[in-house]
């Protein structure tokens, strides 16, 4: 019986130890305004009948402190920005896509809704899937290097900071 009795007891310090050790941990504290980061990016092949395509996906991190970060499902307008530009010897321009691809823009932008993330704060990564795409990239670009700008906006219209990561696209997989 002492000995159930200590295992209890034991049992018991453990249990409100390890509650006091977890109970002060910090929690998250982030900005109000949207970060963003450059986590990598990863090429993959995909087929389809019978044909072969690379997949490209860019992995952007993020922090969001007061978690109104994403539409709400009601909200159909585009958050999430990405331009494409040609990387050149002497600095960046705007990716020309050809008209015979059917895409009208003066330099391309791919635009995405960002899905509502609940209330803050909010910290993730999401992926950008370039995948019938990557062979425009491929074939438009000079050098074989694109920079992408990618920025966000919040439900309140604050834009995020933007990053301008460079990707070699020079792949066959």
């Amino acid at each position: 019986m002492k000995n159930a009795i200590a295992k209890i007891r034991f049992f018991l310090i453990i249990s409100l130890v390890s509650v006091g050790l977890f109970s002060c941990l910090p929690e998250e504290n982030f900005p109000n305004e949207t970060i963003l980061t450059f986590e990598g990016v990863e090429f993959s092949t995909f087929v389809e009948s019978n044909f072969t395509f690379i997949e490209m996906i860019v992995r952007i991190g993020f922090q969001d402190g007061d978690g109104n970060l994403g539409n709400l499902r009601s909200d159909t307008t585009y958050n999430l920005f990405v331009h494409v530009f040609d990387v050149l010897p002497d600095g960046a321009i705007p990716m020309q896509i050809s008209h015979n691809y059917g895409v009208d823009w003066e330099d391309w932008i791919r635009l995405s809704r960002f899905p509502d993330l609940g209330p803050g704060p909010v910290s993730g990564t999401f992926n950008i899937h370039f995948l019938s795409e990557f062979g425009l990239l491929q074939g438009q670009s000079q050098y074989g290097i694109v920079q992408f700008k990618v920025y966000v906006y919040d439900r309140a219209g604050i834009r995020s900071e933007v990053i301008t990561p460079n990707i070699n696209i020079n792949v066959s997989l």
